[in-house]
């Protein structure tokens, strides 16, 4: 009898699975033959399914959580570094057993869609670091201009930044980073002299400083 039946398994798994899971590695006490498809679907069902999978190699009963009418299957996977792995499936819900999920299985398509929610959520937290470390990296080079350009004007009396703080960036040019800062500053005579200061830097973060009468230097920007 158990050798009709394990024929017909053979028979039935092959019909149904072009690439079959290994049978030599499944075992099963004599007493859960009648739990040797199940284990054989259950195998199968990991080795589509399981994360990094590429085969199930050993598929066995974790005989001290099984039953008679409740087997609880033990698969041993394979992955692409030929590194080894199990996953417990309860062999009625042929859910994955974990203990971290609500009700302690879940199944491989909710595994799936969580698998998703999290890559998103990775790649949005790469997303925010990235845009967080290049708000540094802007602030970093704005202080860098503001120190030079109080180096070159330290001998101009009052001179005034027409806005607070760091300008709007530039980033037109690929790789490159412009802040233009508008000043005035005070003449021998008490005259107001209007200026226009252009901080650029290269790919490599060089610093180019030029400073220009303010209408000689929007005439030039407008041509």
């Amino acid at each position: 009898m158990n050798r009709y039946k394990c024929l017909l398994a053979c028979l039935l798994f092959f019909h149904l699975n072009a690439h079959a899971v290994v049978e030599s590695g499944l075992w099963l006490p004599t007493s859960y033959q009648s739990h040797y498809l199940t284990l054989i679907r259950a195998a199968k069902l990991v080795e589509d399914n399981a994360e990094g999978c590429v085969s199930v190699i050993r598929g066995e009963l974790n005989s001290r959580a099984s039953s008679k009418t409740h087997p609880i299957f033990r698969l041993t996977c394979r992955n692409e570094k030929k590194r080894s792995f199990a996953v417990v499936i309860d062999g009625v819900a042929m859910e994955v057993i974990d203990p971290a999920y609500p009700g302690g299985t879940v199944s491989f398509p909710e595994l799936k869609r969580l698998r998703a929610l999290e890559e998103q959520r990775l790649i949005k937290e790469a997303e925010l670091e990235a845009e967080r470390q290049e708000l540094l990296r802007q602030e970093t080079l704005w202080l860098a201009c503001s120190e030079k350009l109080a180096e070159r004007t330290k001998s101009m009396k009052e001179r005034r930044n027409l806005i607070q703080g760091a300008p709007p960036v530039d980033l037109s040019r690929e790789s490159y980073i412009k802040y233009t800062v508008d000043f005035d500053a005070k003449g021998g005579s008490g005259q107001i002299l209007r200026y226009r200061a252009v901080c650029e830097f290269d790919a490599n973060e060089k610093l180019r400083l030029q400073i220009r009468p303010r209408k000689t230097a929007m005439e030039d920007q407008a041509d």
